[in-house]
C-alpha cells in the first residue's frame, strides 16, 4: 500500500522520476499547466501533436515520453480542451500511467491537481480518487498545489 503525498509549490521542482498532467486528444496545450509542459518539453509536444493528428490519443490513455532522467506522462483526461475533463478518463489514464511506471520500476509520480483547474473536475473528488489509486499500487503520488 502506498500513499498520496500533498505538496505545495511548483510541480516542476519535484524530484520524482515521473511527472504527469492532463491532456486532450485534439493536440492543444494552450493554457494552464499544459502550456508550461509544452514550453518546457517542446519535443514531447511535437510527438503529442503528431499522435493526435494520427488519431492515436484517446480518452483514458497515458502516453509516456522519456527525456534523460524524467518521464513525462501525458494523461488524456478529456477529449476536448476546456472544462471537459472526465472522472472515468482520469481514473483510466492514471491507472495506465501507474502500470507503465511499474514496468519501468518507477515509484513516485508527481501530478498537478489534474483535471480540476481548466478541466472542470471537483478538486476534492480528484484528490480522493488519486488517494484511492495510490493505495492500490506500489507507486506513490505527489499531488501538487501551485503556490508562487
Amino acid at each position: 500500500m502506498t500513499k498520496l503525498i500533498l505538496r505545495e509549490g511548483n510541480l516542476f521542482h519535484t524530484e520524482a522520476p515521473a511527472i504527469g498532467h492532463g491532456i486532450n486528444n485534439k493536440g492543444v496545450m494552450g493554457a494552464g499547466i499544459a502550456l508550461q509542459f509544452k514550453t518546457l518539453y517542446p519535443e514531447m509536444y511535437a510527438v503529442y501533436q503528431s499522435a493526435c493528428r494520427a488519431g492515436q490519443v484517446r480518452g483514458g490513455g497515458s502516453y509516456g515520453w522519456d527525456q534523460e532522467n524524467i518521464t513525462v506522462y501525458n494523461i488524456c483526461s478529456q477529449e476536448e480542451p476546456g472544462a471537459n475533463a472526465s472522472y472515468d478518463f482520469l481514473i483510466e489514464g492514471v491507472t495506465r500511467t501507474i502500470q507503465q511506471m511499474q514496468w519501468k520500476s518507477q515509484k513516485l509520480l508527481a501530478l498537478p491537481r489534474i483535471g480540476s483547474g481548466i478541466g472542470g473536475l471537483n478538486e476534492q473528488l480528484v484528490e480522493r480518487i488519486l488517494g484511492f489509486l495510490a493505495e492500490q499500487t506500489e507507486v506513490d503520488i505527489e499531488l501538487w498545489t501551485y503556490k508562487a
